[in-house]
């Protein structure tokens, strides 16, 4: 009889543990349930894209598409390190247009023009980048 208690005893003591387990692994929801950040996507519009650098002139304009699904306001956009003033408004299809024109002072050299657009959420944030060559 003393066998058939411990074995029942050992049966009810793993269950026992499992259902600890699991109602520990649950009690933070799946991860369908936790919020996600979707990466807003970033495209350059002008001048085109091509591979390798773009040829410009200091004070060249540029202009990017950002997915709706960025923080309109949180939209940046940088060349060697220098913030430059951005223009976004939304389009009708509710993407964002981001336009910037390259410091002045950036002259004879490249030079990586890169966007950041944080999401909605802040959790996370797309990029985009040309390798330019200012002539």
């Amino acid at each position: 009889m003393k066998t058939k208690l411990s074995g029942i005893t050992t049966l009810c003591v793993l269950l026992g543990a499992n259902l600890i387990v699991a109602d520990t692994v649950y009690a933070y929801g799946s991860s369908a349930q936790r919020p996600t950040c979707k990466q807003p996507v970033v495209k350059m519009i002008s001048p085109a894209p091509v591979s390798g650098a773009i040829a410009v002139s200091a004070g060249s304009e540029f202009s990017f598409e950002v997915s709706s699904d960025a923080k309109q306001k949180a939209i940046t956009m940088s060349a060697k390190d220098i913030a430059i003033p951005v223009q976004v408004t939304t389009l009708s299809n509710g993407k964002f247009q981001v336009i910037g024109k390259l410091p002045d002072r950036l002259t004879d050299g490249y030079a990586s023009v890169e966007v950041t657009a944080p999401s909605g959420n802040g959790k996370c944030a797309g990029q985009g980048k040309v390798l330019v060559q200012i002539n």
